[in-house]
């Protein structure tokens, strides 16, 4: 892309950072992340939270979805998306809105997404499973 994309909305997005990802690239990835959202305006503690989120993409992407993927982070006019896509076609399924309970041996990273997040959805991608990440950011 030329430094803009279309949202699913219509609106134009600026493209911010797209980036394939490993568990070599991790650590550099996400402080890329941090120094772009920070860049693109957005709060310190918003652009916290959103790191979070996203790397809890990312290391799922990379522990069940073949080892790695692609990144994507755009920002509209009232909002931040970030796409992670890895490289195992998985079936999209439901997101826990509920804290998992204590015997359940996972969950928890993506249900604190859904509770960091304003918006989030899983999606089939071109390569693999598609998790789509939004957070809202003040205009202006």
């Amino acid at each position: 892309m030329n430094g803009a994309g279309e949202t699913p909305a219509g609106s134009v997005a600026q493209v911010l950072l797209e980036r394939s990802f490993d568990t070599e690239s991790l650590h550099d990835l996400r402080q890329e992340i941090r120094r772009r959202l920070v860049s693109a305006g957005v709060a310190a503690d918003a652009t916290e939270n959103f790191v979070f989120a996203i790397n809890e993409g990312l290391i799922n992407a990379i522990m069940h979805g073949g080892g790695g993927g692609d990144l994507t982070l755009l920002k509209t006019d009232d909002r931040v998306v970030a796409t992670v896509e890895d490289h195992r076609p998985t079936a999209p399924f439901e997101l826990p809105t509920h804290l998992p309970p204590a015997t359940s041996m996972g969950g928890r990273g993506l249900w604190l997404v859904y509770r960091s997040c304003d918006e989030v959805r899983l999606e089939a991608g071109e390569r693999g499973l598609r998790l789509i990440l939004e957070l809202r950011v003040p205009v202006g």
